[in-house]
């Protein structure tokens, strides 16, 4: 058994129960219902895993950012489950590569892919926003939105052969 999520452009669940202006990228974050999601996936891991102990997880993080909406899921899985789950951070932003590092070495199982998540193998041009790293984008209107962006060359790789990869056991390449 396989249980499978995908985390994309999740704000961490760390502030009020009301709806906001996060005042960096302009959206309005619910963060009690994206609290409520977080908890939704962890007892959805929690159920699945430890219904059966063979059973392993794997977790895409697509835009991990600076690792906080991972950090925040690893440790609210218990110890058993979190052994069993296998995180997969996708971040081109060169300035977190030390920080996810750094939660590499906290967790088993868990891995850093300093590339952007695409349609293929390639390299893209991403959109380095200057004050807020939640807007750096593939698109440079995204990016420039709310400030200023530089323009970098990361490489992607195929996110549908990732996936498959890691639902037949093959490594991530």
């Amino acid at each position: 058994m396989l249980f499978v999520a995908l985390a994309a452009l999740t704000p961490s669940a760390s502030a009020a129960s009301v709806p906001i202006d996060d005042g960096a990228t302009g959206l309005a974050v619910d963060k009690e219902a994206v609290r409520t999601a977080a908890r939704a996936l962890v007892a959805a891991f929690e159920s699945c895993l430890g219904a059966d102990p063979s059973a392993t997880g794997v977790v895409l993080d697509v835009g991990a950012n600076n690792g906080r909406w991972s950090y925040e899921l690893m440790t609210s899985l218990s110890a058993s489950v979190r052994r069993r789950t296998r995180l997969l951070m996708f971040e081109p932003q060169p300035r977190f590569v030390s920080v996810l590092a750094a939660l590499t070495k906290q967790f088993e199982n868990v891995l850093h892919l300093p590339v952007a998540a695409w349609t293929n193998a390639t390299n893209l041009t991403f959109h380095l926003a200057k004050v807020n790293s939640e807007t750096a984008s593939l698109s440079k209107r995204n990016a420039r939105r709310y400030g200023s962006s530089e323009a970098i060359q990361v490489r992607s790789v195929c996110l549908a052969r990732t996936m498959r990869e890691e639902l037949t056991g093959k490594a991530c390449a």
